[in-house]
């Protein structure tokens, strides 16, 4: 295609578009080659300025007024503030759209800014494509304004032309609740990451596991410092990359202990690399106390798992989405409990330097297929080429 043949997206979303956490990584990776001239990103949050994509205007919508809100006494009535805030565009939105005059507009179920989406294509009458990286409606509240949300959200996405879910499950519950349909979107690698060989087993005895991500989630703290637990026991090792300090896990006696080694934030390469000639199994954990919302969450760290060729312990309800991924793949390191018996009798086969092998294999091979930037960014942009022509045609 000719660069002129691409059409205009505006990316207008809460989700920066920026090498940072997860959901924005996976935004970055989509759009990382699209063409430049043909990018708008209107966007309600900023983590990592230095990690942008390069050449595209970048617009930073953040309220001074409204985080001066959030501290005083009048937080409590900053909620309908925001709804209605997010449910219209500013003169100067107005004037950026008008002046860029996109083909299609993408956005993403986080936050409240798929409400400006919403308004600018039907405003503007371009189609409005969706990603959905959670179940919004179980992971947003807003008190007494959470019916006519739940509705505007109903009717976005019943609005919306292409719509872009993260795994199946989560695609089958939209469809189940609004009777429309969505393309399934896994969290993908970048185009030009290196995807290393399943990881040689070193020759000493000492194992590490190594965990990605982060530790706020309800019993996540607590299952991770059970395995430490167990991994002193054997003398093996835990290497935690997270924004989290050994100095926010007092409480978790096992994570604060000499065993345990946290890491700051890697760059995907240097990250890929210490994970594949370092580490020897990774760590994968869905909550059993929020088991409803996991349902329809899908872990992207199985993105740097499977590119770094590691095996994966899991553990979480059978229920939740990465879990119930495995379990279709008939991969065998999988708790469904949080006991510690099945725990044990699960590190012992991590002993094995062959059950190792095999298993990384399995992964590393579902990688390529599930994750590659081909498969999904395909799903993408034929999405967005197929919406913009039927629009084109009309037109005319």
């Amino acid at each position: 295609m000719q660069v002129s043949e691409f059409p205009k997206i505006l990316y207008l979303s809460d989700v920066p578009v920026e090498l940072s956490f997860a959901g924005a990584t996976q935004l970055h990776r989509l759009l990382e080659h699209y063409p430049k001239d043909r990018l708008l990103i209107v966007q309600g949050m900023e983590l990592n300025p230095a990690e942008r994509l390069k050449g595209v205007p970048y617009h930073i919508r953040i309220s001074k007024f409204i985080n001066r809100l959030r501290s005083t006494r009048f937080a409590r009535w900053l909620k309908p503030v925001l709804v209605m805030r997010e449910s219209m565009l500013t003169k100067k939105e107005l004037q950026l759209i008008r002046d860029f005059q996109p083909e299609a507009v993408l956005t993403v179920t986080f936050g409240l800014m798929w409400l400006k989406a919403f308004r600018a294509s039907r405003k503007f009458n371009i189609p409005l494509h969706v990603i959905l990286h959670d179940e919004w409606l179980m992971t947003e509240h807003y008190g007494w304004l959470q019916p006519f949300v739940r509705s505007r959200f109903a009717d976005m996405y019943r609005h919306a032309t292409g719509k872009y879910a993260i795994f199946p499950g989560l695609a089958d519950h939209y469809e189940r609740l609004f009777g429309a349909t969505a393309d399934v979107l896994y969290p993908l690698r970048g185009k030009n990451d290196t995807v290393y060989l399943p990881a040689v087993p070193r020759s000493d005895k000492k194992l590490r596991f190594c965990y990605l991500g982060s530790l706020f989630t309800a019993d996540f703290p607590a299952l991770l410092n059970q395995l430490s637990q167990s991994l002193a026991a054997r003398g093996w090792e835990l290497h935690i990359f997270s924004t989290t300090q050994k100095k926010d896990l007092g409480r978790y006696g096992y994570l604060t202990a000499d065993h345990v080694f946290f890491h700051p934030f890697l760059p995907q390469e240097n990250l890929l690399q210490k994970l594949n000639s370092e580490m020897d199994a990774g760590i994968l954990l869905n909550s059993f106390e929020q088991e409803e919302a996991f349902k329809y969450n899908f872990s992207s760290k199985l993105v740097d798992y499977t590119s770094a060729g590691l095996p994966v312990l899991f553990q979480g309800p059978g229920t939740a989405g990465a879990i119930s991924w495995a379990l279709q793949l008939r991969y065998g390191a999988v708790l469904i409990t949080p006991g510690t018996a099945e725990l044990e009798r699960l590190l012992d086969a991590f002993q094995q330097e062959e059950k190792r092998k095999q298993w990384a294999e399995l992964l590393s091979e579902a990688g390529r297929s599930f994750f590659s930037y081909e498969r999904n960014y395909g799903v993408l942009l034929n999405g967005i080429l197929k919406s913009t022509q039927k629009y084109v045609s009309q037109d005319q």
